[in-house]
């Protein structure tokens, strides 16, 4: 027996998240899945929509304001700190108010 099964390799797929990137392991089935949509399986990975992966690293993890301003956008201001784990930042991106916006009606 061998510690170094040859029928157990696996791959590693590093992918972006704030502050960085991670590693994660693959097996071949992972592998096919990883090559046909990095975005969306690194998104499953972490427990995120492909749309909002690609939102939280390039917010670097940083859960921003819910409130709408007068022309209609989106605030831009952070509600918390920055570099939030995925679920974390899922909890509290655009669902929470900045000190800007927290007690206005």
């Amino acid at each position: 027996m061998s510690i170094n099964d040859p029928s157990q390799i696996h791959y590693i797929a590093n992918v972006r998240v704030p502050g960085g990137a991670n590693n994660i392991s693959l097996d071949e089935a992972d592998l096919q899945r990883y090559r046909a949509d990095p975005d969306g399986f690194a998104a499953e990975q972490f427990g995120l929509s492909k749309i909002e992966y690609i939102e939280w690293v390039e917010l670097d993890g940083t859960p921003l304001c819910s409130h709408r301003t007068k022309t209609g956008d989106l605030c831009r201001n952070a509600t918390s700190r920055v570099q939030q784990s995925a679920s974390a930042w899922k909890a509290a991106h655009r669902k929470l108010q900045c000190s800007s916006h927290r007690n206005q009606a």
